[in-house]
């Protein structure tokens, strides 16, 4: 399977290729992301080091209305990330099918390159990529924006390929974007899901704010579910060189006639301390690429932003007493070009509000993507 979807990837490049008289693009990149840090878990401490992202994609378009997308990972359990094919009949509104990121949260749905720490926050719950059809949209009104998507997915493309159980979902998203300028922008919206059980099981846990850390800080397993449902409310406020992004998540499992209730949440603060302003994509609502005003390549210093962030998770209710989590992450990003960036964080991760478990970790990462 993965060979035929590689080969399908090169035909489709080779197809891009010969419509250059009709304006159709294609390229080939990826990105490579290397961390390195210390962790102080209760007394014991211990240093790693790894590959946290090694991938390669394919993009172009097949035709006028018609284009796609094929991207592997060479590191991680999940091999295949977007895998899919786009039809944009007007600038307005496209339709996804394939292997594709449910639309829920904006952190979630933010690409990991252009995210402003090292890791997502701990109200992340459950978001992944999945094998569905996925209509999404915008509209715009002076400087008024609302974009809308909605999707049914079933299981992800790495679970049909080794022939594992997955679910049936149906999740939207709708957000209110009111862009004054590309500087002053206030962000809000609203995620939903369904998500009929086809597993045994649904496992939720955390990995402390940094995927060094070599256990689960805190986990929880329902067995016996029948579905689960989500929802998700997100904000966003750029204003130059500061910007503030918070999001809440509710999870609830239902196994028979009993409901768990799970929760998260997060909110940090970005400063740009040479000038810059997060980048905001209005037909997605999303942030993307940071461009530094001096890169180093053009003799300048690059751009430096300060963060901080507190995330909690709580995976406790009635008999299942998962844990609750509090992270704490300060951090430091240097983007030395736009597709250049090294990262500094300390996060203290501790189990509360008894304080039973107390984590410290110092993490450094390298990211690099590039575009043959």
């Amino acid at each position: 399977m993965q060979k035929v979807i590689l080969l399908c990837a090169l035909v489709l490049c080779v197809q891009a290729n010969t419509h250059k008289t009709e304006k159709h693009t294609s390229n080939i990149g990826g990105q490579i992301v290397a961390d390195t840090g210390s962790v102080y878990d209760d007394g014991r401490s211990y240093h790693n080091s790894k590959l946290r992202r090694v991938r390669i994609y394919a993009k172009g378009d097949i035709s006028h209305y018609l284009s796609y997308e094929i991207e592997h990972s060479f590191a991680g359990k999940k091999k295949w990330k977007d895998v899919y094919v786009k039809y944009t009949k007007t600038s307005a509104w496209s339709i996804y099918a394939g292997n594709i990121k449910e639309p829920f949260g904006l952190e979630s749905l933010t690409s990991s390159k252009y995210n402003t720490f090292m890791e997502r926050a701990l109200a992340d719950l459950y978001s992944s990529r999945k094998m569905g059809l996925l209509f999404k949209g915008y509209l715009k009104s002076d400087k008024d924006v609302v974009t809308y998507a909605l999707g049914g997915f079933g299981k992800s493309l790495d679970e049909a390929i080794e022939h594992k159980k997955g679910d049936a979902s149906l999740v939207a998203r709708v957000t209110f974007a009111k862009v004054a300028t590309k500087k002053e922008i206030f962000h809000l919206g609203l995620s939903a899901s369904y998500a009929a059980q086809d597993k045994s099981s649904v496992k939720l846990a955390s990995d402390a704010g940094s995927d060094l850390y070599q256990n689960s800080f805190i986990k929880t397993k329902v067995k016996k579910v029948d579905h689960t449902t989500r929802i998700g409310i997100e904000s966003a406020v750029v204003s130059g060189a500061l910007s503030f992004q918070g999001e809440y998540i509710k999870y609830n499992i239902v196994k028979e006639l009993v409901t768990y209730n799970f929760s998260g949440w997060y909110a940090l603060v970005s400063w740009f301390l040479t000038g810059e302003s997060r980048s905001y994509k209005t037909k997605t609502a999303l942030f993307s690429r940071i461009k530094p005003l001096k890169p180093v390549d053009r003799g300048g210093y690059g751009a430096v932003e300060l963060a901080f962030r507190v995330t909690e998770l709580d995976l406790s209710d009635r008999d299942e007493n998962g844990g609750k989590e509090r992270d704490l992450t300060f951090g430091v990003n240097w983007y030395l070009k736009s597709n250049l960036r090294l990262m500094g964080e300390y996060t203290n991760a501790v189990e509360w509000p008894e304080e039973v478990h107390n984590v410290h970790i110092l993490q450094f990462r390298m990211q690099y993507d590039f575009r043959l």
